[in-house]
């Protein structure tokens, strides 16, 4: 019977294919070698001046025969009836010549493989940079760089002759250059040149300067306010009003352009700041002197209408505002369970926690098992996975376990490993039996279909870095089961590539990105599909809009974009991203930059593509600035070249800025309290153009962390109208009470144009100090939110944990909860022994709900009764379980947020509740 070794390549992308570089040099035989498919044995260097290329070759053979090869060393693999090798490494320019030799009996071949890499020809490459520098809110001052010639390769990188690089914006051979602010000193009319380098030429790239013939700002009227002003060159200190809430300033010019016309900048590294107020006579910004704590000096570059610049210093004494590190960390184990213990003072910040596998983020009241904010205790349960590394010896690692303050702050997180399930696993890999997409009408969205069969259960399902666990799963098991999965087109980058994980119980798992094989024999890859792979070049389109030079004084911008191609295939994912300063701030609030963002679909009848969106009102004027996304990358609105595809923006008064507090008053502060009494706030509320619409206080106990949610709108005001109104807040406080501040810690005011201020004391997510409502009483410091209770006489202290006297959930005796489906409910009822000195008036504990991999519902409760004859305070609650949630594995329940009058709180564990009522976690 005759024998046959096929040796392939996986392709990549963006490379020219070459004829078979595969030759035989022994004497023809039975054994034979023979390319599987189109092979690319030509590889071009990433870098655009660079002298190596990579290469990954892979080839099979019959199962019984003998490799051998001379320099292809690779990972042998048994897949079906013959082995895979796969070979990969880096070549320097020229041609590398291998030989491949295979024995099976009395048989053998021995063949070359010839790989070359080689430098792009730019006899037949041209380059073309815009006319003039351009500037976007995100990006900055930019230039867009176009490589003509050169449709068979991409270049990770393209290098200039100081070494530097720039990255693509899309798979299109369109790069983008940022230019440092520093470049326009003393140089606003200049012309500006960038030395690229391919294949060891050098090619030189002049563009005019942004501000090439723009009239600037007058010198004289350009102003600059810094906020707190006392802290200028002075020897006064200042701590951030919160957590990284530095000191801020105004920038305000007659600007004739929607861009800044000075630069701030810290040890030469240089800020951006925002456009917030408004039009071409008169623009105001924001920045913020954010750099580091410590004496600091920090410079502010103005250009002048000679082609010159100036330069002010600031110097500022910068505090760092107080943070706490968690006490030294116990760990116990009780079986499928283990509970982390630490003791700390606290200050308001969340709590992060990470397990192999998953991760949790907190604040109080989760494992705040006792004590007050003085001095408490942690007690927090969580269930034991181990973790399966397979390294080519397959092994258990012990698992890694991560808490600290979910501050950003990398110093202030501990880690250490949790040990190891002492279960010997079975090893065997999920597999992927078959895959589809199926690209949805009308919309962004797609649908991928995955058959998957596992000897161990199925854990969970990662794609395109979002953790779905088992909510995909549609039939069979998590042993041999169907899973759906409806994804965002633009959930992804064009670096992750669709890549789908799958883990089972033992993280045993598969990944697979585009073009990667799943199986050899017979040969089945993962591809995405066309209209993903697809490029995009911005001269295959043209767009137009219904309406043009738009009037948004007080009125949102309604109208439609037209795109025309008769290249783009129908089913191509397009989107609109508008980024002007409005819709920017939009995004920066939702975290998100396709927030707001809309599709733009194929009409069959108009036979082009459409979409309607919206302009925020009040916005900048002149030139609008969007971004067109494709999932291979993006287009900005100057890189298109027609004249059609200009929005214009001619009527017009910026409002980027959210609603500000300008007058507070305390009521009743530090007045002795012996009897029941309010205390709380009056305060007014401004936002000149778009008006005031809603807010939200939450204030909390300086002693006993309870909390005090205010939720207000206009209908609410005591006094004042749509752009200044005054409000208040109040809080009962009763006779039997302990004393302790009540803090604001955390503001969001929402104006009528959706711009909002925040203000959270210790956040990490949304702590930009240009958007703090109390801007305008920063120089009193952050003491300033502090409202001081005075208790006469104080209640006596009370530090005792009552009895958890029951605890029932709806689940009764059975021995799973069912959540294959989006109403699954669990309700708990629980009571205390109630405390010596009484539960706080509206503070209710909270159950939460965990699972093996940190997903987590809370379950807020109610009060039911309090029982003074009994001594029993009786709570109940409800939740709704996520579809999938927790699937396959184990509900754990625990229970925190009790709060008693003398400034005292306390919580059960899992361990806790599970010592006094068994079984009562699934």
């Amino acid at each position: 019977m005759k024998k046959h070794l096929f040796l392939f390549l996986i392709v990549l992308n963006f490379f020219n294919f070459i004829n078979c570089q595969l030759t035989r040099i022994s004497p023809p035989n039975s054994l034979t070698i023979q390319d599987f498919q189109p092979q690319n044995y030509l590889y071009y260097p990433s870098f655009s001046n660079g002298t190596t290329c990579s290469y990954n070759l892979k080839f099979s053979f019959e199962k019984g025969a003998l490799y051998t090869s001379h320099s292809l060393i690779g990972t042998l693999v048994y897949s079906g009836s013959f082995y895979v090798i796969e070979s990969f490494g880096v070549i320097s320019l020229g041609s590398t010549i291998s030989n491949i030799s295979v024995t099976l009996g009395s048989l053998n071949s021995t063949y070359s493989v010839n790989i070359t890499c080689a430098l792009i020809d730019v006899s037949l490459i041209s380059l073309e940079i815009d006319d003039k520098i351009k500037y976007e809110d995100r990006l900055g001052y930019y230039s867009s760089i176009k490589i003509n010639g050169m449709d068979n390769h991409r270049f990770d990188v393209l290098q200039t002759l100081n070494t530097s690089g720039m990255m693509s914006l899309a798979n299109n051979n369109v790069y983008i250059f940022i230019w440092s602010k520093f470049i326009f000193e003393n140089k606003m009319n200049d012309t500006f040149t960038i030395p690229i380098v391919i294949s060891k030429t050098n090619f030189y790239l002049t563009t005019k300067s942004f501000y090439y013939n723009v009239p600037p700002p007058s010198f004289d009227s350009q102003y600059i306010e810094a906020i707190p002003d006392n802290i200028v060159n002075s020897s006064l200190g200042f701590t951030d009003f919160g957590f990284n809430y530095s000191p801020l300033f105004y920038y305000i010019s007659n600007t004739q352009t929607p861009v800044p016309y000075q630069v701030y900048f810290c040890s030469n590294m240089e800020f951006k700041t925002k456009l917030i107020l408004g039009n071409k006579n008169k623009m105001k910004s924001i920045g913020s002197f954010q750099y580091n704590y410590g004496s600091k000096s920090f410079e502010i570059l103005r250009l002048k209408d000679d082609n010159t610049s100036f330069r002010d210093i600031y110097n500022m004494n910068i505090t760092e505002f107080p943070t706490t590190l968690i006490g030294q960390i116990q760990l116990n184990y009780v079986f499928e369970l283990f509970s982390v213990e630490f003791s700390s003072e606290y200050r308001f910040f969340d709590y992060s926690y990470f397990i192999t596998g998953g991760s949790f983020i907190s604040g109080w009241p989760f494992g705040f098992i006792s004590g007050n904010n003085n001095q408490f205790d942690h007690h927090s349960t969580f269930l034991n996975p181990f973790y399966l590394e397979n390294n080519g010896n397959s092994v258990l690692k012990p698992n890694e376990f991560k808490v600290g303050p979910n501050l950003g702050i990398s110093n202030l997180v501990n880690s250490f490993p949790i040990g190891i399930n002492k279960t010997s696993p079975d090893l065997t890999k999920p597999i992927l039996i078959n895959y589809n997409f199926t690209r949805l009408k009308g919309n962004n969205k797609a649908l991928i279909t995955l058959n998957i069969v596992s000897n161990n259960g199925l854990e969970n399902i990662q794609f395109n870095d979002i953790d779905y666990g088992l909510a995909p799963l549609v039939s069979g098991s998590n042993k041999n089961g169907t899973y759906e999965i409806i994804f965002d087109l633009f959930s992804f980058s064009s670096f992750n590539s669709f890549i789908i994980k799958c883990f089972d119980i033992y993280f045993n798992y598969f990944e697979y990105g585009n073009n990667q094989i799943i199986t050899y024999d017979p040969i089945y890859i993962y591809k995405m599909p066309n209209y993903i792979s697809n490029l995009l070049k911005p001269n295959s389109f043209e767009i137009s809009f219904l309406k043009n030079n738009l009037n948004l004084l007080n009125s949102a911008g309604y109208n439609t974009m037209y795109l025309n191609s008769s290249t783009i295939d129908p089913d191509t994912p397009l989107l609109l991203v508008l980024t002007d300063p409005i819709s920017s701030s939009y995004q920066s609030m939702e975290s998100t930059p396709f927030y707001g963002s809309v599709p733009i679909v194929y009409d069959s009848n108009l036979k082009l593509f459409k979409c309607d969106f919206i302009v925020p009102a009040n916005n900048i004027f002149g030139d609008l600035t969007f971004f067109i996304y494709h999932p291979n990358g993006i287009i900005t609105n100057d890189q298109l070249i027609y004249n059609s595809s200009k929005l214009f923006i001619n009527e017009t008064y910026l409002d980027n800025q959210g609603p500000i507090f300008n007058y507070f008053e305390k009521i009743n502060e530090n007045v002795m309290i012996n009897d029941n009494t309010l205390v709380g706030w009056k305060f007014n509320v401004t936002d000149d153009y778009n008006g005031f619409s809603s807010g939200i206080i939450t204030v909390r106990g300086s002693l006993d962390s309870s909390k005090y949610i205010f939720k207000f709108t206009l209908k609410d005001a005591i006094d004042g109208n749509l752009f200044n109104s005054q409000y208040q807040i109040l809080i009962p406080v009763s006779k039997q009470c302990v004393s302790q501040s009540f803090i604001i810690t955390n503001v969001i005011l929402t104006d009528n144009n959706n711009i909002s201020s925040v203000y959270n004391i210790y956040s990490v997510l949304t702590r930009d100090p240009t958007i703090n409502p109390f801007i305008k009483f920063y120089q009193y410091g952050v003491k300033y939110t502090d409202l001081s209770v005075i208790c006469s006489p104080s209640i006596s202290i009370d530090t005792t944990t009552p009895t958890l006297l029951s605890f029932k959930h709806s689940l009764g005796n059975s021995p799973a909860v069912d959540v294959n489906s989006f109403n699954s409910t669990i309700t708990f009822d629980f009571s205390i022994a109630t405390p010596l000195s009484g539960i706080k008036d509206q503070q209710l504990p909270i159950v939460y709900i965990l699972t093996k991999r940190l997903n987590s519902v809370e379950c807020i409760s109610k009060l039911v009764a309090v029982d003074p004859i009994g001594s029993t305070t009786n709570f109940t609650c409800t939740a709704t379980l996520p579809f999938g949630f927790g699937y396959p594995g184990i509900l754990i329940f625990s229970i925190y947020g009790f709060i008693n009058n003398a400034g005292y709180y306390f919580g059960y564990s899992t361990q806790q509740i599970e010592s006094s009522f068994p079984l009562s976690y699934y």
